[in-house]
């Protein structure tokens, strides 16, 4: 049994050790409490917390749940040792997210775009890297399901491009029609 922890926070949190390790007990109390088990060979499951930031200001908090107990001597092998793994977007530029070409790191350009221009620019950009009509329908969709209100006429002129027929003979054919509206 192997759980992801997924945090996205979008504002310092110097709570975030504790936070983890209560979800992460919280988790750990589910699967116990959902089955019926052997509590002398039960293992527990293992949990990997991640904490996705995409805030402004710079993440300074302890990844590591030990390094915010306090310290007595003699007792340090009973620290709590739960580390989180910090993804912080702004480590990354938009260039390096989006040659990974994931959608995690597609968001992860969108969550950098701070105007209008720069969705466009962003959605443009990766439809033109896009290499299957499934990326290119999840962007359709993000388009019309989550960036619609953001991108107004824009947002409709790109999802007519990939709607009229361009898209569904060749990809390479809707890329050349984005290029010639927005490029």
């Amino acid at each position: 049994e192997l759980y992801f922890l997924i945090e996205h926070q979008t504002k310092v949190d110097y709570s975030m050790a504790y936070r983890i390790f209560n979800y992460c007990l919280e988790i750990i109390r589910s699967v116990v409490e959902n089955k019926k088990i052997n509590r002398i060979a039960y293992k527990y499951p293992r949990i990997v917390p991640i904490v996705i930031y995409t805030g402004a200001n710079k993440w300074n908090v302890k990844t590591n749940f030990s390094n915010t107990q306090k310290t007595y001597e003699g007792y340090e092998k009973y620290k709590i040792n739960l580390n989180y793994k910090l993804i912080d977007i702004n480590k990354f530029s938009k260039t390096e997210l989006l040659e990974k070409d994931t959608k995690l790191t597609s968001m992860m350009v969108f969550e950098k775009c701070k105007t209008k221009e720069e969705l466009k620019s962003e959605i443009v950009e990766m439809l033109l890297r896009a290499q299957s009509k499934q990326r290119i329908k999840w962007i359709q969709q993000l388009i019309q399901y989550v960036f619609a209100d953001k991108l107004g006429e824009d947002g409709n002129k790109i999802l007519e491009i990939l709607e009229k027929g361009e898209m569904s003979y060749e990809i390479r054919s809707c890329q050349r029609h984005l290029r010639r509206f927005f490029l």
